[in-house]
């Protein structure tokens, strides 16, 4: 993400309102537009640097359980992964005074960790989408809920499905935003 000479940081333009102090507006931004790029590891960093400044941002407690599911279409995830991203919602639903949006972000992640042991994989990447279809639907003009969203549907593709229509479903639901916002850091790549 550094531009060769130059070391400037081109990650693309997130907007992700939150409730936390103001002066941590930047770097929780630059922590989402990480996370979209797969840069789990400066994402958490960026997380954790936001709760430095600000303990009751129950929202990057959010970021931090979504770096550590890490790539979406990465398989099936197990191990000491599941117990840190169990971990880091629960944190987020007992932190500060989320607000509605936010605490139906930090509900929908907690659907991919719920009872992993006993839980498929599968069923709680289900219980993830349809969360996550319902934070999009309450938040009509929430241009990053449209895109985990559709990320969601997507996770959920059967190998088995030869029509694609979760990655068509996906598609419909990205490539409006392209059009819209061409300097987000992965809506093309997410739509390839």
């Amino acid at each position: 993400h550094e531009q060769h000479g130059g070391g400037a940081e081109k990650l693309g333009t997130v907007n992700f309102e939150t409730s936390c102090k103001a002066e941590t507006r930047a770097d929780f931004n630059r922590a989402v537009a990480l996370l979209h790029s797969f840069e789990f590891r400066p994402a958490s960093e960026t997380f954790t640097k936001v709760l430095a400044a600000d303990p009751s941002c129950a929202i990057a407690h959010w970021g931090l359980a979504m770096c550590q599911w890490g790539n979406p279409f990465g398989g099936i995830k197990a191990g000491p992964l599941l117990d840190r991203g169990r971990d880091a919602a629960a944190k987020g639903l007992a932190t500060g005074s989320p607000t509605p949006r936010e605490r139906a972000y930090i509900a929908a992640v907690s659907e991919l960790y719920k009872d992993a042991a006993t839980v498929p994989h599968r069923n709680r990447t289900l219980a993830y989408a349809k969360a996550m279809e319902a934070v999009q639907r309450d938040n009509p003009k929430d241009v990053e809920a449209k895109i985990f969203y559709a990320l969601a549907v997507n996770q959920t593709a059967l190998t088995t499905d030869k029509t694609f229509a979760a990655q068509l479903q996906a598609a419909q639901i990205l490539e409006p935003l392209w059009q819209e916002h061409p300097d987000h850091p992965r809506l093309p790549h997410y739509i390839i």
